[in-house]
């Protein structure tokens, strides 16, 4: 769903400034820059409502199924459509159809999967989105120079709607229901082994011993849900109000939440001065920039997947610490200019340890809801997908302003990186996890200094009022 999102809002990149001008319009740089805006500004002011409507809804495939059909009939107008008020409608409902698969499709995924399997799986979806921005602008300026500029719509039209059929056959059987249905049969294995071991005993007996020894049926049916570390499946409805309390009482999510945005806004800034800087000192043109950027989206491809599955073995915290970590100093590398290779190279490297940050991240929001009542995945990664795109937002404003207008400025811009990373971090360290590493080592300190403090000397007087050397 990710890859095929992601593919829809780039493959057109490449072909709306042609099209305006085939529909003789001035100013193209102008209106393509509002169509962009338009996605970009539903995708996420979209957000709130979803997320809203996922959890009153109970169904997430209901809600990918109209996102789903909101992107076929976006993709629809923008194919035919002959002004440009028609376009901007269709990128209208694409910014939605966007906003759905972020909110509802990441919640379905938490819904249906193991906790302990959570960040594998959603490491392995967060890959879509790389992919679908890799391919999208090349393949859709193959298609419009072969075939015209109905072509890259069909395309994706053709992938729209697989991706439909596959979230019509969506399943949404939730984790705990399973788990609870696996133990509702396993206590009536045990109660008819207890029924057979009193074979000999009468009937009134046998019925008596039944009644004591079977676990009430609401019991059976509930207790499960709540022990399998999944939200319930029947929740009761909390409004908005409340639920923005409980996110802003959390120290845990809005850490959680500063990171999210500190990395799209690094990503966001990279994705405006990095073709400018390889413009501006090694020459580039549009064509090796997309090649330099392949070194730097298809690592990501990999670490994203990683840190997902090292993060249910080890832990959240500890892999987005440790990515993080390593990710930074690469920013500081990258201020130099004695070679190309080493300069991409560190772009890739940085790329794949702070991309895969974001599979921890969100397995970590995922934590997060289900300590929460009355809230839903939806409300988490609605929030989520909110802050990305203001974070997207500020990236792009700060970061042209400064390389703009600094001589230095992209030296700024790495500098400024490296800060919000160091930030990230402390933060990281500080709230994220049942146990934070600054909680765990400040005990592990403190422990350490009791023991110290209530050591006795190994030799010498203990108390100063007895004298030595008695007489015995």
């Amino acid at each position: 769903g990710l890859a095929v999102d992601g593919l829809n809002a780039n493959v057109v990149v490449a072909v709306f400034p042609f099209r305006l001008e085939a529909l003789h319009y001035h100013d193209v740089s102008g209106l393509v820059g509002w169509l962009l805006f338009l996605y970009a500004s539903l995708s996420h002011s979209s957000t709130p409502v979803i997320a809203m409507v996922s959890e009153r809804l109970r169904s997430r495939r209901g809600t990918m199924i109209a996102g789903q059909l909101s992107l076929l009939a976006s993709q629809l107008l923008l194919m035919m459509a002959p002004t440009f008020w028609v376009m901007c409608i269709g990128r209208f409902l694409e910014g939605v159809s966007s906003a759905v698969i972020m909110t509802a499709g990441l919640a379905l995924i938490c819904d249906t999967t193991p906790e302990k399997d959570i960040g594998a799986q959603l490491g392995t979806a967060m890959v879509g989105m790389p992919l679908g921005a890799l391919l999208g602008p090349p393949v859709g300026g193959a298609l419009y120079d072969r075939w015209g500029y109905r072509a890259p719509f069909i395309f994706v039209i053709f992938f729209t709607a697989l991706d439909f059929a596959c979230r019509v056959l969506v399943v949404e059987k939730r984790v705990s229901q399973i788990e609870s249905l696996g133990q509702s049969q396993d206590t009536c294995r045990v109660t008819d082994e207890c029924e057979a071991g009193l074979q000999q005993s009468s009937a009134e007996v046998v019925d008596d011993e039944k009644t004591q020894s079977a676990p009430p049926m609401d019991l059976i049916t509930t207790e499960p849900a709540l022990q399998s570390g999944q939200p319930s499946t029947v929740q009761e409805h909390v409004s908005a109000s409340k639920i923005l309390l409980q996110f802003a009482s959390s120290p845990r999510l809005l850490a959680s939440l500063v990171v999210v945005f500190i990395c799209s806004f690094v990503f966001a800034a990279s994705d405006v001065t990095i073709p400018l800087r390889l413009q501006g000192v090694w020459g580039f043109n549009s064509r090796k920039v997309g090649i330099a950027y392949l070194a730097a989206i298809i690592p990501t491809m990999i670490s994203n997947p990683l840190s997902g599955m090292l993060s249910d073995r080890f832990g959240a915290e500890w892999i987005a610490i440790i990515f993080t970590i390593c990710g930074t100093p690469w920013w500081g590398a990258m201020t130099t200019t004695f070679s190309l290779p080493f300069f991409i190279v560190s772009y890739g490297i940085e790329n794949f340890f702070i991309a895969a940050v974001a599979p921890p991240v969100t397995s970590e929001l995922a934590a997060i809801t289900r300590s929460m009542k009355g809230v839903g995945y939806a409300h988490t990664y609605g929030t989520f997908n909110i802050v990305m795109g203001a974070a997207n937002a500020a990236g792009s404003i700060v970061s042209g302003q400064v390389y703009g207008h600094r001589i230095n400025g992209w030296d700024i811009v790495c500098y400024i990186h490296i800060g919000m990373l160091a930030l990230a971090l402390i933060a990281l360290i500080s709230f994220t996890g049942e146990r934070p590493l600054l909680r765990r080592g400040w005990k592990i300190w403190q422990t350490r200094s009791d023991q110290n403090s209530h050591i006795a000397p190994a030799s010498g007087n203990i108390n100063p009022r007895i004298p030595e050397n008695l007489p015995a």
